[in-house]
């Protein structure tokens, strides 16, 4: 049964709502809404399996077979991948999993991406951007938490804090780089956190220097798929700018890590106190908003309605 504040604590607090009941046969209710209870969890040695992939993942080619754009003409899927829908905040990501036969990710991508004209806009080879997306999907582990529906989600709350005219004040192309970290921002995860890996001295760990270990590894995972032949979005752009949008998507991911929240909170705040508002003119501002869109998009599904949470 879920634990229960002890009487200690209860002085002072007023009247506490009972914690739900939990347990194989509870049908548990919290302030009238029916819970969903995990009935699974990643085993031990799925764990392993997936720490021992941690930097060789790419060893073998990944699947860049999945789903193809467009959806069927007429269909539920086309509608769910309309641009009006794609910035509703109570967006139904488990029926979009469903009708895409567990292929969330790719089909979301290509929808946000396509919302915004950026395969116009940016010059995307549609094949590329397909074969990409595709292969990300796949790269991703079967973890309960960080798997291909998280990163849809976070990518579709980055598109949703982005509706309004915000979009259309950065430029296309720092645009794309916002919305596909959505995808890349937990590339690889194990299902463990930087903590554990520090622990057991994992090589990805002292590759990074037991900073910001995971973060580092997804989008720099995330850019060695885009090395790989016919899979390099950001191909079009001469080496000078595409260095400056790959350092920005670092920049974009590494702040998904916990540890940074704080500092992400003092920026925000020191502009604020300084000038009182972003000003989208500026590279640093531009870097500073799309940091917090994509963290606050990573840390807000529980802020959905509950019966897509």
């Amino acid at each position: 049964r879920a634990a229960r504040h002890p009487p200690e604590l209860h002085e002072g607090m007023g009247t506490l709502p009972p914690f739900p009941e939990n347990g194989p046969e509870a049908s548990p209710v919290f302030d009238g809404h029916p819970l969903h209870l995990l009935k699974h969890s990643t085993p031990p040695e799925v764990l392993e399996r997936h720490i021992a992939k941690l930097g060789n993942e790419l060893s073998t080619t990944p699947s860049s077979e999945g789903f193809t754009w467009p959806p069927p003409a007429g269909s539920e899927l086309e509608r769910m991948l309309q641009a009006e829908e794609l910035t509703k905040w109570d967006y139904d990501l488990f029926k979009l999993n469903e009708l895409t036969n567990g292929r969330p990710l790719a089909a979301m991508a290509q929808g946000v991406i396509r919302s915004h004209g950026l395969v116009e806009k940016c010059g995307l080879d549609e094949e590329v951007l397909g074969r990409y997306l595709n292969a990300v999907e796949s790269t991703y582990n079967p973890c309960v938490y960080h798997n291909p529906m998280h990163a849809a989600d976070v990518m579709h709350g980055t598109n949703y804090l982005l509706s309004g005219d915000l979009a259309a004040k950065l430029p296309s192309d720092e645009l794309l780089i916002c919305l596909i970290s959505g995808p890349a921002h937990d590339l690889g995860h194990p299902g463990v956190n930087n903590g554990y890996l520090i622990k057991r001295s994992n090589p990805v760990a002292e590759t990074y220097k037991n900073a910001s270990v995971l973060e580092n590894h997804h989008v720099g995972l995330s850019l060695m798929l885009m090395d790989l032949p016919g899979m390099d979005v950001l191909g079009g752009y001469d080496g000078k700018r595409r260095g400056e949008l790959v350092a920005m998507m670092k920049e974009v991911v590494l702040f998904t890590d916990m540890t940074k929240h704080k500092e992400l909170l003092e920026r925000m705040q020191a502009v604020q106190g300084e000038r009182k508002t972003l000003d989208t003119d500026r590279a640093d501002d531009r870097l500073l908003i799309c940091q917090t869109l994509l963290h606050t998009a990573d840390l807000g599904n529980p802020c959905k309605p509950w019966p897509i949470h």
